[in-house]
């Protein structure tokens, strides 16, 4: 089902530690500023089991959830490739992980003493875990940058009244802009879930871009309460034709409650 997996490694670049991600064309992927982190990503192929993670698929596929059992076999290759792939990830960092159960709304439960987040698009899956306490929590999205479908119904559903003011109106320019929004809030939503433990609205967060590829993230004035201990980062990278976002949410030595936004 699922071709060679392509996994994490440290580098050095100017004295600080990078982590890179390597496709299977090759193209690093820069997926946090610290060290630490494992990234594992895998393409699926026709549904025929085979080679070397047979064993292993059979092992996953026997852990299904009881709601997928009867899904189709493309919803369930999708569970599987991402669990697989944060299989291979735990591996990287020394950390046996033989499945990954579902929460209570639908987030992915690890052990103590590991986090990590999952995501997939049709084409492509993919797991970044490491080893932090409870301090550190991490959010990932992939989006396939040739699903331009739907993107009024999109612009409407995730896009705050500042972040519509700021971007372009030349229609193609502005599809990229809500994509590459949406794939950061998804990253955002997953990385905080452990710490609001609800359901946040796309418009709770606004999001403007900086200088060097950096993002201001503003927050509505019940997330500024509930992260007011806590820092995010975010990375936004092109990952052959997806784009893929990284949250990373830390907790600070000193509260810095972040700006509101006025949506």
């Amino acid at each position: 089902m699922f071709t060679e997996i392509v996994s994490y490694q440290d580098v050095k670049d100017n004295n600080s530690e990078v982590a890179e991600f390597e496709v299977l064309s090759g193209r690093p992927l820069c997926v946090s500023p610290r060290s630490g982190f494992s990234a594992v990503a895998s393409k699926a192929w026709p549904p025929n089991i085979a080679g070397p993670n047979k064993g292993r698929l059979e092992t996953f596929a026997a852990n299904i959830p009881e709601h997928l059992r009867s899904a189709v076999a493309k919803r369930k290759l999708e569970f599987l490739s991402g669990r697989l792939c944060a299989m291979h990830a735990a591996q990287q960092l020394g950390v046996s992980l033989n499945q990954v159960q579902k929460g209570l709304y639908g987030e992915p439960c690890w052990p103590i003493g590991v986090v990590g987040s999952i995501s997939h698009s049709d084409k492509l899956a993919c797991a970044l875990i490491s080893r932090r306490d409870g301090n550190t929590h991490v959010g990932i999205d992939l989006e396939d940058l040739s699903n331009s479908k739907g993107m009024e119904e999109l612009e409407s559903l995730i896009l705050t009244r500042k972040e519509r003011n700021w971007i372009g109106n030349e229609q193609n320019e502005r599809d990229q802009i809500i994509l590459q929004i949406f794939c950061l809030k998804e990253s955002v939503y997953k990385a905080i879930f452990p710490i609001v433990r609800r359901y946040v609205d796309f418009k709770e967060v606004s999001l403007f871009p900086e200088a060097l590829g950096s993002w201001k993230i503003v927050v509505g004035s019940r997330l500024s309460q509930e992260l007011c201990e806590w820092k995010l980062l975010l990375n936004l990278e092109l990952f052959e034709d997806h784009l893929f976002a990284v949250c990373e949410a830390s907790k600070s030595k000193v509260p810095a409650c972040p700006a509101l936004a006025i949506t």
